[in-house]
């Protein structure tokens, strides 16, 4: 967000001193000559472009060098360092088999923009899956609601034009996911889903439409990971099959979520040092997201 105001601003402001320095000449008359242009607004956009363009400009490019200097800088770099040596130390880089993820609590305004500029990018292969009224109604919509998205990921990447969304369960009607129920539980979660990968789920519209042997093993799957439409299981990129998930917890109040999911046939989790280890992951990057 913080890179984002800062070429916003730093991109208005330079088109500004620019628009004001051409409207000392003639050169800005080809603007106000077009036709959805009105007298009205003529007046007005010239009066807008000799008076007030210049200190417009300057002021937007104050408030980018401002952002810059004061506004606090993203954990992000930090925590994706410390992920990926936990990574490594735990899972031998095993990139792909096993992801790690960090989910956060925030208000829906803050993930307008990553939102809309991530379906931009992959628009074209929602609608080849079926999955675009899915990701239509994944918006969120309230802004000052509360939602859990992805913060930081590493391991098996997932698809350029993905970003999970959904809204904070206030009640166990609300969980719709594996992070979803942790949340609304507060407590350590690990299961074992059924291997799903070669049933080709993304070639079916319905789960009606998958032949009946496959169809109670997709239905098992969407019921351990509370799953509650066979298009969001279709949105979804990796199908793990084992899954473990823990709150990360502050002092007072919840951040988030660290989900880690292997696509191995064996439970890597039932590793006692992996799952301690993990555990006290959950401390390291609260204290992680507190200090920087």
């Amino acid at each position: 967000m913080k890179k984002f105001l800062i070429a916003l601003f730093a991109i208005l402001g330079s088109s500004l001193l620019a628009l004001s320095d051409l409207s000392c000449s003639s050169h800005l008359n080809w603007l106000l000559e077009y036709r959805w242009v009105n007298d009205l607004y003529n007046d007005h956009l010239k009066t807008f472009f000799e008076t007030k363009s210049f200190w417009a400009g300057l002021i937007c490019n104050a408030l980018a060098v401002l952002i810059e200097i004061f506004a606090p800088s993203s954990p992000k770099p930090v925590l994706k360092s410390y992920l990926n040596q936990l990574y490594d130390n735990l899972f031998n880089g095993a990139a792909d088999e096993v992801r790690i993820t960090v989910f956060r609590i925030t208000k829906g305004y803050r993930l307008w923009p990553y939102f809309i500029w991530n379906n931009i990018r992959c628009i074209v292969k929602h609608f080849i899956k079926g999955t675009i009224r899915h990701q239509i109604m994944s918006f969120p919509w309230f802004p000052w609601k509360k939602y859990v998205a992805i913060y930081v990921r590493c391991g098996n990447p997932h698809r350029n034009g993905t970003m999970t969304i959904f809204k904070y369960p206030s009640d166990h009607d609300d969980v719709n996911g594996i992070a979803s129920h942790v949340l609304m539980t507060q407590q350590k979660f690990s299961i074992s889903l059924p291997n799903v990968k070669n049933i080709h789920i993304e070639r079916y519209k319905k789960i009606e439409d998958i032949p009946y042997n496959h169809q109670q093993i997709v239905q098992t799957y969407m019921e351990k990971s509370f799953l509650k439409t066979f298009v969001q299981l279709k949105s979804i990129h990796s199908k793990a099959t084992q899954i473990w998930a823990m709150p990360i917890v502050g002092e007072d109040n919840t951040w988030g979520v660290l989900v880690v999911d292997s696509l191995k046939n064996s439970n890597p989790f039932n590793d006692s040092h992996i799952d301690q280890s993990l555990e006290l992951a959950t401390n390291t990057i609260y204290t992680i997201l507190r200090s920087v």
